[in-house]
């Protein structure tokens, strides 16, 4: 299932429909769904941990249809809306070791955000050794 950024959100209480068309020849409706409220409180978003030298990171624990904000080193670094439940953000700049990485979710604008999610990015030297599966012939 793909979902769809809408905006404005879908508000409490109303009924969503979805319709699509492939060369001009338009589906029946969907069944009529009525918006219900969302999880609370909000799940912390769960953070795979950063080494240096990496651009990017996995965020986890994110409910459907969230929008995720970030923040480094306690600088805004921006929201992202997020479908299937996690994340894998890229950052301008490679990170240095020490650096911190928070990250709230929220579903609704006037809703409150998660508890924070963070990580603190290991130096090279913590990268832990591979996992591997077992080999077979010929693959």
């Amino acid at each position: 299932m793909q979902g769809v950024n809408i905006d404005p959100p879908y508000g409490l209480g109303q009924h969503v429909r979805a319709h699509f068309d492939l060369c001009g020849d338009g589906s029946p409706p969907s069944v009529d769904h009525l918006v219900q409220p969302g999880p609370t409180p909000l799940p912390t978003p769960a953070i795979d941990p950063g080494y240096e030298g990496s651009e990017q990171l996995r965020i986890t624990g994110i409910a459907n249809g969230a929008r995720v904000s970030f923040t480094r080193n306690g600088a805004p670094v921006g929201t992202y809306r997020c479908w299937g439940g996690a994340l894998l953000v890229s950052f301008d700049t490679p990170f240095t070791a020490g650096e911190t990485v928070t990250a709230t979710q929220r579903l609704c604008d006037s809703g409150p955000p998660s508890p924070p999610g963070d990580v603190t990015i290991q130096p090279c030297s913590a990268l832990p050794a591979p996992a591997s599966a077992r080999s077979r012939a010929g693959t």
